[in-house]
């Protein structure tokens, strides 16, 4: 063996033993160091003396320089022989390390043995790593198995729930509260029980976005556009506000007739007639919004149900399919039209969500439903964000989608309404009152705490609406059942008001 051997195989013995980076330098110009080599985070300097006599003080000077030389925090001098007394003295003084009679054979069994040793550390970390993985992977397949059979038993009894009808009835129950309250991003409107609409909205220069609803009489529902309110009349007649502003002509719904629901977006209303055809609105071509044919459902048929996001809008078929007008980023014609056997829709903003026959939820844009309990039995849906609320049988709200921070925590709740455009969610309890939820309110856009009540008692409201269709079948007064006399203008013989369906 000759020096430069030598020198390779400390560096495998520096490489057995744990010694990271190790590099030979080159044959000429070392400084007094043949190896580099790294360990614990600090730098060694190594000089390899093969050496037939004893090891000087003159190895201990050059290492000692030389390591000076590569920053190095280490000096190290190994030899197959053995260190003079004035050198050990030297390298303590120094804190210079020596390894003596590092020899062939020391050489050949320890870089063996370290090998042998690091192989086999190696074998076992990677053992435990393999180890861990499957026990990893057998708990998520069991937590899997476990959702699976959740999900399965869940929509088990959603099935039951909706074949059983009761669903059917508790929604044909909470139906007229759906749209006695429309919030949009610049206002709020509600009907109050004598069929008036109570609204408030933004004012911007002088001019209110949504138009007072002073001439609103007669109203079962309302929705509200970004700038406009529209209300559905109980005769099948249509009543708008701000007839020439905006960008929606919202004035083509006071020419509508024989409508059953009424849905809006951000600048559409669409409207359901009682022959399953729907007619909507036309919107303005502008360079910030557009016309992206939210309004295009003249070839609408069999239409059940509908809906709108802030720029799409979607029809549910008595087929259980759903046709789609608009365009979204998160919605599409293609999506929606991958949907069957639906009995329910919502949409709200970008997003859109559908029930199935069976009590399950689908939605578009990858939106998960996690966080609903279909088992529960949903009456009513609803989207805040990029969260999917689901109103339940019992009175209580569940809430799914990405961020689910935003939980309600309220009994006897008959409707939610949400706009996207704006940070807060309202609630409409059986009491009349009216509760919002956000992350945060638009300064005086707060509801009146002496006026949030729409009615006293939703069962009492709904009598009374049933008093006043059947006294409007009779031909009589609906607010108190009198006759009406005159023949130009009619008023009650009882109460004096004025004919007013």
């Amino acid at each position: 063996m000759d020096g430069y051997q030598y020198e390779q195989k400390c560096a495998e013995l520096l490489k057995a033993m744990g010694f990271s980076k190790v590099q030979v330098t080159p044959g000429s110009g070392d400084q007094g160091v043949d190896v580099i080599a790294y360990r614990s985070k600090k730098k060694y300097g190594v000089q390899c003396k093969y050496y037939e006599g004893t090891v000087g003080n003159k190895a201990i000077q050059e290492v000692y320089a030389g390591a000076a030389y590569y920053n190095c925090n280490v000096a190290l001098v190994i030899s197959n022989s053995t260190f003079t007394k004035s050198a050990k003295e030297l390298a303590d003084k120094l804190n210079v390390e020596l390894w003596e009679n590092v020899d062939a054979i020391y050489l050949q069994k320890h870089t063996v043995e370290y090998i042998k040793k690091e192989k086999a550390l190696q074998q076992k970390k990677k053992e435990q790593q393999q180890q861990r993985r499957l026990q990893l992977k057998a708990e998520n397949q069991r937590k899997k198995i476990l959702k699976r059979q959740e999900r399965a038993q869940a929509e088990k009894l959603a099935k039951k729930l909706e074949e059983s009808g009761e669903l059917d009835q508790k929604r044909q129950y909470i139906q007229p509260a759906a749209k006695l309250l429309a919030v949009s991003s610049n206002g709020f409107a509600y009907v109050r029980p004598d069929g008036t609409v109570a609204s408030y909205s933004e004012i911007h220069n002088g001019k209110s976005y949504l138009g007072d609803a002073l001439r609103f009489t007669n109203i079962k529902s309302v929705v509200c556009t970004d700038n406009g309110i529209v209300g559905l009349r109980y005769d099948g007649s249509c009543i708008a506000t701000n007839p020439g502003y905006g960008y929606a002509y919202i004035s083509e719904c006071n020419n509508w007739i024989n409508i059953i629901d009424i849905a809006a977006g951000e600048h559409q209303v669409v409207g359901l007639r009682s022959d399953g055809t729907c007619v909507a609105n036309m919107i303005k071509r502008n360079p910030v919004y557009g016309n992206h044919g939210q309004s295009d459902v003249s070839e609408w048929k069999n239409i059940v149900q509908i809906a709108c996001g802030e720029d799409f809008s979607l029809g549910l078929q008595s087929n259980g399919h759903v046709v789609f007008a608009g365009k979204s980023y998160w919605s599409s014609s293609d999506e929606i039209a991958r949907w069957s056997n639906i009995k329910m829709i919502a949409a709200c903003g970008k997003l859109a969500v559908g029930l199935t026959n069976e009590g399950k939820i689908i939605s578009t844009g990858g939106i998960t439903t996690a966080g609903i309990k279909p088992e529960k039995g949903i009456l009513q849906l609803g989207i805040f964000g990029l969260n999917i609320y689901a109103l339940y049988a019992d009175g209580s709200v569940g809430c799914g989608g990405e961020y689910q921070s935003l939980k309600i925590e309220e009994k006897d709740v008959i409707s939610i309404v949400s706009n996207s455009h704006y940070p807060f969610l309202c609630v409409l309890k059986k009491t009349g009152e009216i509760h919002t939820y956000g992350y945060g309110q638009k300064p005086g856009f707060v509801f009146d705490p002496n006026n949030s009540r729409i009615f006293e008692n939703y069962d009492q409201l709904l009598e009374e609406k049933a008093r006043q269709k059947e006294r409007r079948d009779q031909g009589l007064c609906q607010h108190c059942g009198g006759s009406f006399k005159g023949f130009v203008v009619k008023k009650c013989s009882v109460c004096q008001r004025k004919k007013d369906y």
